[in-house]
């Protein structure tokens, strides 16, 4: 007969509770795979700034509004997170953002060492198994937005809570039932990636119903709140998906996320993935041989399945389009398949100490192997993100401060989307979070300006664009050019310059860019105008400010020109 769960764990949960007066030192190994990972990625993205998403909970969410979909989800917790740190910090610096994402980060391992603890026992190789299990979850080969950018907190705290509710729920009593009540109204309350940590929940109570043929109103009842309110708010604010396209394109999808999760646990490597789906095949074959195949064990593999499939339902077709294999999705299957791992192998004991340390034995060597891969590549990708973000950052300045600068003068386009997020940002959100919270901008020098040509191009465009710069007829009586060129002419300007253009020998194009050379290759500047052959025309500058982080430059082909302060 197959055991409930509560009767099929007994043996771990009691080493566990009776060797309580032990847990300081066999915690150590855990809490020092922690704090390396915390401390080690604090380190490496010190100078990271806002980036990507960041932009769309400041536009949209500085104030308010945090039942309001993000990204289609109930994002409460996050979202209430950040306005916590926006109106107590402000948009000076970025490390109270990133260490409350860091947090997150080891709250998760915290909570998965100590599940993974009370599974596989407190002897020297379960020890080591918990290690591994909690290095494999932190040092997921797809996790390194996970581990540098803080609003994945929305990944990192739902999966935590799944760990979390199970311990709890092992304990048996109401004080531990109302805690893990908690954990999974924060899962709800954090992402949709909470449904899953209720499908694993949900699976495993009816499963322990139908095995003992009573419901256990009172845990079911302890465990309703989440749920309810969850379905409260969807029917409230609940988002349309675009259409799927069918079964074939959601099981393809599908598939292919959860193999994306597998190749996450073994360096990225998709052969390496196989091998361990193959083993994890093997220990649910073990388990259902045993008869020790439960609830919780269906549960912890109901919820990356449900994850690929309702991902693939709500994903696909979305612009811009979102890959499988995204590096998050990895990460998240990778978390919930070491879940598994974990409870399978407790799940394949027999009840002897030799099968036990076997299994551990087996566990240790494979994922030694996986970690070390996976902590190679997460090294990797951590260093190529820092370097991505450093490259982007100083082109979302570029923009952001055409944005400032157009509002203070009154001639802003708010509905203009400013290219600093996947999400739209328009400039109007983004002044209207300046003026709740402060400019992001404060304190950088030129230096901290510039970024890709695509990005220069875009500021200058739109620096062109509000300001409404050309090249016209009409200008000073005594302005009239006097330096000659017969190449190209970079011509800074300052606020509130006009400068005459001749055109002597052929027309003369104008160009304009607002940010200095750099060395980047191509052309970031903006025609503004053309100045017809034997011509004279004029451009001037508006007033938008004197102490400033650009320096507006025409470029002026071979002609004649002369500036009129």
């Amino acid at each position: 007969m197959l055991l409930p769960v509560t009767e099929a764990v007994s043996e771990p949960v009691e080493t566990a509770l009776d060797e309580r007066g032990r847990s300081l030192p066999s915690s150590l190994p855990g809490v020092a795979i922690i704090v390396v990972t915390v401390v080690w990625a604090f380190v490496v993205g010190r100078h990271l700034w806002f980036f990507s998403d960041d932009w769309n909970i400041i536009a949209s969410y500085h104030s308010g509004h945090l039942l309001e979909p993000f990204n289609s989800h109930l994002s409460l917790v996050p979202v209430g997170i950040y306005q916590v740190l926006f109106h107590t910090f402000g948009l000076d610096s970025y490390v109270p953002f990133r260490i409350v994402g860091l947090i997150a980060y080891a709250v998760l391992g915290w909570v998965t060492w100590r599940f993974a603890l009370a599974r596989l026992g407190r002897a020297p190789l379960g020890i080591a198994g918990a290690a591994l299990a909690t290095a494999a979850v932190l040092w997921n080969s797809g996790g390194v937005t996970n581990v540098m950018f803080p609003f994945l907190m929305n990944f990192s705290l739902p999966v935590a809570a799944l760990a979390a509710i199970w311990w709890h729920l092992d304990r048996s009593t109401t004080r531990h039932d109302l805690a893990a009540s908690a954990w999974l109204i924060l899962a709800l309350a954090t992402s949709g990636l909470g449904l899953m940590t209720a499908v694993a929940i949900g699976v495993e109570l009816v499963w322990v119903a139908v095995g003992a043929r009573r419901i256990d109103w009172r845990r079911w009842a302890t465990l309703a709140p989440g749920p309810v309110l969850w379905l409260a708010w969807y029917v409230k604010y609940g988002v349309d998906s675009p259409a799927s396209g069918g079964l074939r394109p959601v099981i393809s999808y599908a598939v292919r996320m959860m193999l994306g999760g597998f190749a996450s646990l073994g360096g990225g490597s998709w052969w390496i993935g196989c091998i361990i789906a193959a083993f994890m095949a093997g220990l649910i074959g073990g388990s259902i041989i045993r008869r020790t195949f439960d609830g919780r064990l269906l549960g912890a593999l109901a919820a990356p399945l449900a994850f690929s499939v309702l991902t693939a339902i709500s994903r696909i077709g979305v612009v811009p389009a979102i890959p499988p294999d995204e590096l998050r999705y990895r990460w998240t299957i990778g978390a919930f398949l070491v879940f598994a791992f974990v409870l399978l192998l407790a799940a394949n004991a027999d009840g002897t100490e030799q099968w036990r340390q076997t299994g551990i034995r087996t566990m240790v060597g494979l994922a030694t192997l996986a970690v070390v891969a996976n902590a190679v590549g997460l090294v990797g990708d951590v260093g190529d993100w820092d370097r991505t973000v450093e490259t982007a950052v100083p082109g979302v300045r570029a923009n952001l401060w055409v944005a400032e600068a157009a509002q203070r003068a009154g001639v802003l386009d708010r509905s203009r989307n400013l290219p600093v997020s996947y999400v739209q940002v328009t400039a109007g959100e983004y002044v209207d979070a300046v003026a709740a919270l402060g400019s992001p901008l404060a304190g950088f020098g030129r230096r901290s300006y510039g970024g890709s040509l695509s990005q220069r191009h875009a500021a200058a465009q739109a620096f062109v664009d509000d300001f409404d710069i050309a090249v016209t007829t009409d200008g000073p009586a005594d302005c009239r050019p006097k330096l000659a060129s017969t190449s190209p002419l970079p011509f800074p300007v300052a606020a509130k310059e006009t400068v005459a253009i001749l055109a002597m020998d052929g027309p003369v194009e104008v160009r304009m860019t607002i940010l200095p050379p750099d060395g980047t290759s191509g052309d970031d500047s903006v025609v503004i105008g053309t100045v017809a052959a034997g011509e004279q025309g004029f451009v001037t500058m508006p007033a938008y400010g004197s102490d400033v982080p650009v320096t507006p430059t025409l470029e002026i082909g071979s002609g004649s020109v002369s500036s009129c302060p």
